[in-house]
Protein backbone atom coordinates (compact mmCIF):
# COMPACT_ATOMS: atom_id res chain seq x y z
CA UNK A 1 0.00 0.00 0.00
CA UNK A 2 1.40 3.38 -0.98
CA UNK A 3 0.18 6.64 0.50
CA UNK A 4 -0.06 9.42 -2.06
CA UNK A 5 0.73 12.04 0.54
CA UNK A 6 3.68 10.12 1.96
CA UNK A 7 6.43 12.64 2.60
CA UNK A 8 9.54 13.14 4.64
CA UNK A 9 11.10 16.34 5.93
CA UNK A 10 14.64 17.14 4.86
CA UNK A 11 16.58 19.90 6.65
CA UNK A 12 19.47 21.72 5.05
CA UNK A 13 22.38 23.46 6.79
CA UNK A 14 20.37 26.71 7.05
CA UNK A 15 17.60 24.96 9.04
CA UNK A 16 15.17 25.22 6.15
CA UNK A 17 12.74 22.35 5.87
CA UNK A 18 11.87 20.84 2.52
CA UNK A 19 9.10 18.29 2.16
CA UNK A 20 10.02 15.56 -0.28
CA UNK A 21 8.20 12.35 -1.19
CA UNK A 22 9.44 9.33 0.75
CA UNK A 23 11.17 7.02 -1.70
CA UNK A 24 12.97 3.71 -1.52
CA UNK A 25 15.92 2.65 -3.65
CA UNK A 26 14.76 -0.13 -5.96
CA UNK A 27 18.11 -1.94 -5.93
CA UNK A 28 18.66 -1.28 -9.64
CA UNK A 29 19.80 2.33 -9.43
CA UNK A 30 16.29 3.79 -9.45
CA UNK A 31 13.65 4.82 -6.95
CA UNK A 32 10.10 3.81 -6.08
CA UNK A 33 7.51 5.22 -3.66
CA UNK A 34 8.11 3.98 -0.14
CA UNK A 35 5.22 1.89 1.20
CA UNK A 36 3.85 2.38 4.71
CA UNK A 37 4.47 -1.31 5.53
CA UNK A 38 7.74 -2.85 4.34
CA UNK A 39 8.94 -6.40 3.82
CA UNK A 40 12.25 -7.36 5.46
CA UNK A 41 14.15 -6.76 2.20
CA UNK A 42 12.50 -3.36 1.74
CA UNK A 43 13.32 -2.50 5.37
CA UNK A 44 16.95 -3.45 4.75
CA UNK A 45 17.04 -1.20 1.67
CA UNK A 46 15.36 1.61 3.65
CA UNK A 47 18.07 1.31 6.33
CA UNK A 48 20.74 1.05 3.62
CA UNK A 49 21.97 -2.33 4.86
CA UNK A 50 24.28 -4.31 2.59
CA UNK A 51 21.98 -6.76 0.81
CA UNK A 52 24.96 -8.99 0.01
CA UNK A 53 25.74 -9.33 3.71
CA UNK A 54 23.78 -10.72 6.66
CA UNK A 55 20.97 -8.17 6.61
CA UNK A 56 18.43 -10.73 7.88
CA UNK A 57 20.57 -11.34 10.96
CA UNK A 58 21.01 -7.60 11.48
CA UNK A 59 17.24 -7.00 11.46
CA UNK A 60 16.69 -9.98 13.77
CA UNK A 61 19.42 -8.76 16.16
CA UNK A 62 17.80 -5.35 16.61
CA UNK A 63 14.33 -6.90 16.97
CA UNK A 64 15.59 -9.25 19.70
CA UNK A 65 17.28 -6.33 21.50
CA UNK A 66 13.91 -4.50 21.37
CA UNK A 67 15.47 -1.63 19.41
CA UNK A 68 13.46 -2.29 16.23
CA UNK A 69 9.78 -3.18 16.24
CA UNK A 70 8.61 -5.71 13.71
CA UNK A 71 5.02 -6.84 13.22
CA UNK A 72 4.45 -10.56 12.79
CA UNK A 73 1.68 -11.48 10.39
CA UNK A 74 1.52 -15.24 10.05
CA UNK A 75 5.10 -16.37 9.46
CA UNK A 76 6.21 -13.04 8.07
CA UNK A 77 7.71 -10.11 9.95
CA UNK A 78 6.86 -6.74 8.45
CA UNK A 79 8.06 -3.28 9.42
CA UNK A 80 6.19 0.01 9.40
CA UNK A 81 8.04 2.96 7.97
CA UNK A 82 7.30 4.82 11.21
CA UNK A 83 9.05 2.08 13.25
CA UNK A 84 12.09 2.29 10.95
CA UNK A 85 12.21 6.09 11.25
CA UNK A 86 11.97 5.86 15.05
CA UNK A 87 14.75 3.24 15.05
CA UNK A 88 17.01 5.55 13.03
CA UNK A 89 16.26 8.45 15.37
CA UNK A 90 17.18 6.37 18.44
CA UNK A 91 20.34 5.02 16.83
CA UNK A 92 21.62 8.47 15.82
CA UNK A 93 21.25 10.14 19.21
Amino acid sequence: MYAAETTMEVKDDKNMVFVAPAVLADGRGGWEPCPDVLTPEEAARYLRLDLNGNWQQTLRYYREKKKLKGTRIGRRVLYTRKALEEFLERMTQ
